[in-house]
């Protein structure tokens, strides 16, 4: 009786909208050695965790005619909710307004290349506020959908300007508490 309630559920919990990458399990297809590439060093304690949904977005190139990225715009969500922002830099503003800039210590691809855009670990660089993110020290992107720039990479110098790609990842924030 119970094993029909689970798989129900389980079910539409995958149907909601953005579920996936929140659910994501760290053990899946590859994720467990990607994970261990992206650990932050010891110490290091989880601070928040939020779903990053938006565009990564590109120009076109003019002389090699491919995209090149220009930043992310994302909105951060917590059960639901906003609870900030990602943008250039890259950089993530909370609500509480803290924020901190940061740059990328490891790139590894996604389990899936073509379609998602790399898993991150990135170490801040510059903070602001009393909040939250005022002391994150490291920064993991994972459980990436999406991103990657449009037709292979090429482009149309004559038509392409800049193009938006939508992306979600889960975004977790660590700080040594210091």
């Amino acid at each position: 009786m119970r094993r029909p309630l689970l798989v129900a559920l389980l079910i539409s919990l995958l149907a909601l909208p953005g579920a996936l990458p929140a659910a994501a399990n760290d053990s899946s297809s590859g994720a467990g050695d990607i994970l261990k590439a992206l650990r932050p060093p010891e110490g290091q304690q989880l601070v928040l965790k939020a779903i990053g949904r938006g565009s990564q977005n590109y120009v076109c190139d003019q002389a090699t005619a491919t995209w090149i990225f220009r930043d992310p715009t994302a909105t951060l969500n917590q059960h639901g909710r906003a609870i900030g922002i990602h943008y250039a830099g890259p950089t993530w503003e909370l609500f509480d307004a803290s924020r901190v800039k940061a740059a990328v210590k490891v790139n590894v691809p996604a389990p899936d290349p073509t379609k998602d855009i790399p898993w991150l670990l990135l170490q801040a660089t510059e903070h602001a506020g009393s909040g939250v993110l005022s002391t994150v020290d490291y920064i993991q992107r994972l459980h990436t959908r999406g991103g990657v720039a449009p037709n292979g990479g090429t482009c149309d110098p004559a038509s392409d300007q800049t193009v938006g790609v939508p992306y979600t990842a889960v975004y977790k924030f660590y700080s040594d508490g210091e």
